[in-house]
C-alpha cells in the first residue's frame, strides 16, 4: 500500500469516527433550554457586518450546544426541555457592561437605613460641629472602651472632591471628644476626617508618613485624608465578620437584578476589598444574578502599591465563573465636572457652560496624573502593575491633558517592560480622543470603554457642550466618544451607561446617531457607528474588554448561555427609536434573571427579577 492511499484511509477512517462519536454525543444531550422561531443575531464573526443570524439556540448545562435551525436545536429537546416559542422576536448575546459601579450603587440605593460594610454605624448628616459632635458622642455610648467609631457623613462642601465639611471638626476638637477611641469620618471611598488615636494607627504602621495627610499652615496635620492616606486609613476598619457579609450580600444581590433587567448579563467595575466579598459570598452560594470582571483595588492611591502587585494572585480572566479578575484599578486620573483634567483652562466666564461657576476644580481641573504628592503614588501604581503583568481596568480619564499623561505613562512602561499592547489596557469614558491619541493608543493595544453623554437631551450639560466652549463646536463632535475613529483603527471600543438607571439601548442609539433630542443636532457626524458595530461595542468587543471573549459575547457552541430576548427587531427598527427597546427575558448562564411579567406567562416562565415604576429608566 503506498504512502498516499494510507493517508487517504487513515483519514476516511478518522473523520468517520469522529463524526460518529459527535453525533452520538449529541444525541445524548437532553437540553435543559430550547429557543426557536426566532432571529437570533450571533456576532460570532470578527467583523460586525457579516455575522450569522439563525432560528434557534439549545442551551445545556449553562453553556449553548446548538446554535442553528429550529429542526437541530428541538432534535436534543427532552420531556424535561423548557421550550420558548420566540415567534418571530430577536435574540441577542447577553449584554456586557464595561463600566458600572454597583458596588457603591448598592450602599446609596439599598443600605440608606443600613450601617454601611466596613462602618460601626448608620450614615450621618453633618449640619453643625455642635450638632455633629453631639451625635458622635451618642454613637459612643454603650461600645467597648478603645472600640473604633468609623461613620460614613454627609453635609455641606463638596464632599466627593475632598473639602472640608461646614463646620467640620478638627483632629483637635475630635480628640477633646474621643481622646482614647479612634475616629474616622468617611466623606467618600478616598477621604476621611480622623482624630489623633487612628492617625497615630497608621504612622506607626507607616513611619515614613503617607502622603496627603492634609496639614495646616503649622504643619501639623489637620485631621483630613485625602486620596492614599484616606484609602490607607481603612486598613485599620474593623474587620468584616463572615456573619456580616452574609446579611449584606442580599443587598448587594438586589442592586445587580437592575442591569439584568436591562439585558445585562456580564458587567465590569472597579471593586474594594469589603465589596468584593460580597460578590465571592454570592458566587459561592451561586446567588450572582450577574458575572461580574472587577478591577482590583487594593493598590489604589496606596504608597506600597509595588509590593501588593507582586503578591496579587490573579492575572486579568483568572477567577471564578461569574466573577474574575480584569485587572488593576489604580484610581481616578483626574476630576473637574464633565472633563477633567484639559491643557486649556476652563473658560468660568462662559455663559453658555454655567456648570464651571465657582467650581472647587484648579484652573485646568484636578490633575491627578501631575499633582503631588499623589502623582507619584499614581504613577507609580501604573508601572507596578505593568511591571507585573497586570492589565489596568476601571479607569477614570475624561481630560484632553490626563489622555495625554496616561498614555505617557503607558508609552514608559512599555519602554521598560513591554508586552503592554497585549495586556488592554483601558482608557475609561472616551470624552476625549483626538486622532493623534487614538493612533497612540491604538499601537499600545489600549482597551476603550465608552460612554455616550446619554441620554442626549441637552449635549451643551455634557462634555460635548464642554469641550465646545473649549475648543469650539467642530472639535468637540469630532473627539468626545469618536467610536468611528476608535473602529477605524481597530480598537474595539466597548460601549457602557454608567448611572445606576442608565438604559443600555439608550447609549446603543447615541452612539448610532449623536443626535440631540433637544434641538436635532448631530454632534459630529463622521463619529456615528452603524448598529451592528454598537450590538458589537455590548457584545463581542465588550467581551474582549473584560478578557473572557472566548466565553461571553457572542452566541456560539461551548459558549456560556447568555442572551436577552427583546421586544422589537434590533436589526430592522428605526435608529431614533432604539432606546424603546426593552427585554423581555434575560438568560445568563442557562438561569433566568430577568422576565417580562407578560412575555413570561406567555411561555410558561415565572416572573423574575426587578420591576422598575414608570419612567424609571433614563432613555
Amino acid at each position: 500500500m503506498s504512502c498516499l492511499r494510507f493517508a487517504r484511509l487513515f483519514l476516511f477512517w478518522f473523520g468517520l469516527l469522529f463524526c460518529l462519536s459527535h453525533s452520538s454525543v449529541q444525541a445524548q444531550i437532553t437540553a435543559d433550554w430550547v429557543f426557536y422561531g426566532g432571529k437570533v443575531l450571533t456576532a460570532n464573526t470578527d467583523d460586525p457586518a457579516n455575522f450569522t443570524v439563525v432560528q434557534a439556540v439549545a442551551i445545556y448545562d449553562g453553556k449553548f450546544v446548538v446554535v442553528g435551525t429550529d429542526q437541530q436545536a428541538l432534535a436534543v429537546a427532552g420531556p424535561n426541555t423548557r421550550r420558548v416559542n420566540l415567534r418571530a422576536r430577536t435574540v441577542l448575546p447577553g449584554l456586557v457592561h464595561t463600566h458600572l459601579h454597583v458596588h457603591n450603587q448598592t450602599p446609596a440605593h439599598h443600605l440608606r437605613d443600613e450601617i454601611h460594610p466596613g462602618m460601626t454605624d448608620r450614615g450621618l448628616r453633618w449640619t453643625t460641629k455642635e450638632e455633629g459632635l453631639a451625635k458622635l458622642r451618642s454613637m459612643a455610648q454603650g461600645k467597648e472602651p478603645g472600640g473604633w467609631i468609623v461613620v460614613p457623613v454627609e453635609g455641606e462642601g463638596d464632599l466627593d472632591e475632598g473639602d472640608d465639611l461646614a463646620g467640620a471638626p478638627t483632629l483637635a476638637e475630635l480628640d477633646q471628644v474621643f481622646p482614647d477611641r479612634p475616629v474616622s469620618l468617611v466623606l467618600a471611598d478616598r477621604f476621611a476626617i480622623v482624630n489623633s488615636r487612628a492617625l497615630n494607627m497608621m504612622l506607626e504602621r507607616y513611619p515614613n508618613g503617607v502622603p496627603e495627610i492634609v496639614r495646616g499652615p503649622d504643619g501639623k496635620p489637620t485631621g483630613l485624608l485625602r486620596n492614599a492616606a484616606g484609602r490607607t486609613i481603612g486598613e485599620f476598619y474593623p474587620a468584616l465578620t463572615p456573619r456580616r457579609v452574609a446579611e449584606l450580600a442580599p443587598y448587594y444581590k438586589k442592586e445587580l437584578e437592575e442591569p439584568a433587567a436591562r439585558g445585562v448579563t456580564t458587567l465590569s467595575t472597579r471593586m474594594d476589598q469589603v465589596s468584593l466579598r460580597m460578590y465571592q459570598y454570592l458566587a459561592k452560594t451561586d446567588d450572582l444574578p450577574v458575572r461580574i470582571a472587577y478591577g482590583d483595588q487594593s493598590g489604589t492611591f496606596h504608597p506600597l502599591s509595588d509590593a501588593i502587585y507582586f503578591g496579587a494572585p490573579q492575572l486579568a480572566g483568572v477567577g471564578h465563573p461569574w466573577l474574575w479578575n480584569a485587572g488593576i484599578s489604580p484610581g481616578p486620573q483626574d476630576r473637574g465636572g464633565p472633563v477633567g483634567c484639559t491643557h486649556k483652562p476652563y473658560p468660568e466666564n462662559d455663559s453658555s457652560f454655567p456648570q464651571w461657576r465657582g467650581h472647587p476644580f484648579g484652573p485646568n481641573g484636578t490633575c491627578f496624573m501631575e499633582e503631588d504628592p499623589v502623582s507619584p503614588i499614581l504613577r507609580g501604581s501604573i508601572l507596578a502593575a505593568a511591571r507585573h503583568g497586570f492589565s489596568l481596568v476601571g479607569t477614570h480619564q475624561t481630560g484632553d491633558r490626563t489622555i495625554d499623561d496616561y498614555l505617557e505613562v503607558l508609552e514608559e512602561a512599555d519602554r521598560l517592560y513591554g508586552g503592554i499592547a497585549d495586556r488592554r489596557f483601558s482608557i475609561d469614558h472616551c470624552y476625549y480622543l483626538s486622532e493623534e491619541q487614538a493612533q497612540r493608543a491604538a499601537r499600545l493595544g489600549v482597551s476603550p470603554s465608552c460612554q455616550p453623554p446619554a441620554p442626549l437631551n441637552d449635549a451643551e450639560r455634557t462634555a460635548f457642550g464642554a469641550y465646545r466652549a473649549l475648543y469650539g463646536l467642530e472639535v468637540a463632535g469630532d473627539v468626545v466618544v469618536p467610536f468611528q475613529r476608535m473602529v477605524r483603527l481597530g480598537m474595539k471600543p466597548s460601549i457602557h451607561c454608567e448611572s445606576h438607571r442608565g438604559w443600555d439601548f439608550a447609549c446603543m442609539q447615541y452612539a448610532i446617531t449623536r443626535k440631540d433630542n433637544k434641538d436635532g443636532r448631530v454632534w459630529g457626524p463622521q463619529q456615528r457607528i452603524n448598529r451592528r458595530q454598537a450590538l458589537y461595542g455590548y457584545t463581542r468587543w465588550a467581551a474582549w474588554h473584560t478578557h473572557q471573549e472566548n466565553k461571553i459575547g457572542s452566541i456560539e457552541v461551548g459558549k456560556w448561555g447568555d442572551l436577552v430576548v427583546i421586544d422589537k427587531d434590533f436589526l430592522e427598527i428605526d435608529e431614533d427609536q432604539i432606546a424603546q427597546i426593552n427585554p423581555l427575558l434575560t438568560i445568563a448562564g442557562g438561569k433566568v434573571t430577568y422576565s417580562e411579567p407578560n412575555f413570561a406567562s406567555s411561555v410558561g416562565l415565572p416572573s423574575v427579577g426587578f420591576r422598575a415604576p414608570a419612567n424609571w429608566w433614563n432613555r
